[in-house]
């Protein structure tokens, strides 16, 4: 509509085709790097299954005929093992059932308010989903200021294209603002635990350079950078941690499985 109307219909489509390849590289950035932990963590899911419906019930045969007394690690793993063999479905249902709660509970405006707040509250996933919707107002805001779009009318498109509802409404309340005369970056401050700082500033410098587009394109490199930035050392801390987890459970389930074998040994 802003290229037939403005006579820029080739320019717009430019814009518009490089909004939908920034967008595709970011996201498939975040995609990949979840990938590997994700494996991991699917793998020894697994493998903790097949050792709980297949070794398990074996080593229990094995010490029910020798008679030995069953230390509590080993006792725990037996039960948690046989509760996995018998009730998977149980557990099936809770998880269903969990999924359908929060499908339904995003459904409602309500609901989808308190979740989005909730996410933006926690300590690392609410600064990391922060700068992922920093970076998109900020692009979003660029390329339909570029392709000719009001001010008003980018604002109220923006606010339809950002999924946090917290982060909506600000920008929807904006473009409220602007109706009565005041910049965007004097109403954005209001709420300096969603627009930090640098995000207000670099506004200002486009507001009174006449630059704004390209000002919010310089905002979209930078939290582009500090996203890849938060989403490595994030991989980089969870790969450690993964590593001790799931070492400390697979010592555990070793352990319980042993000490047992050990008894009948020295008996």
């Amino acid at each position: 509509k802003s290229g037939e109307a403005s006579g820029k219909f080739s320019d717009v489509m430019g814009y518009l085709a490089d909004h939908i390849e920034n967008e595709y590289n970011f996201y498939s950035k975040i995609i990949m790097a979840m990938v590997y932990p994700v494996f991991v963590l699917a793998v020894f899911l697994a493998l903790l299954i097949l050792m709980s419906v297949f070794v398990v019930p074996q080593l229990v045969e094995v010490l029910l005929e020798a008679g030995v007394e069953l230390p509590l690690m080993t006792k725990i793993v037996i039960t948690s093992a046989n509760f996995l063999k018998n009730d998977w479905w149980l557990i099936l249902m809770v998880i269903l059932g969990f999924v359908v709660f929060v499908s339904q509970l995003l459904k409602n405006k309500e609901g989808k308010d308190f979740v989005d707040k909730f996410l933006l509250g926690l300590p690392f996933l609410g600064d990391f989903i922060k700068k992922i919707n920093l970076t998109r107002i900020a692009e979003n805001l660029s390329t339909l200021i570029s392709a000719g779009f009001p001010i008003i009318q980018a604002l109220e498109t923006t606010g339809e294209i950002v999924g946090n509802s917290v982060y909506k409404k600000v920008i929807f309340d904006t473009g409220e603002g602007i109706r009565k005369g005041e910049p965007i970056s004097s109403y954005l401050s209001r709420h300096p635990n969603l627009f930090p700082p640098l995000f207000i500033q670099m506004l200002i410098v486009g507001e009174k350079t006449g630059q704004i587009d390209l000002t919010l394109m310089n905002i979209v490199g930078y939290y582009q950078k500090e996203v890849e930035r938060s989403l490595d050392s994030f991989i980089k801390l969870l790969e450690p941690i993964m590593i001790v987890t799931l070492g400390l459970i697979v010592g555990v389930f070793m352990a319980s499985i042993l000490l047992p074998l050990y008894s009948i040994n020295f008996d």
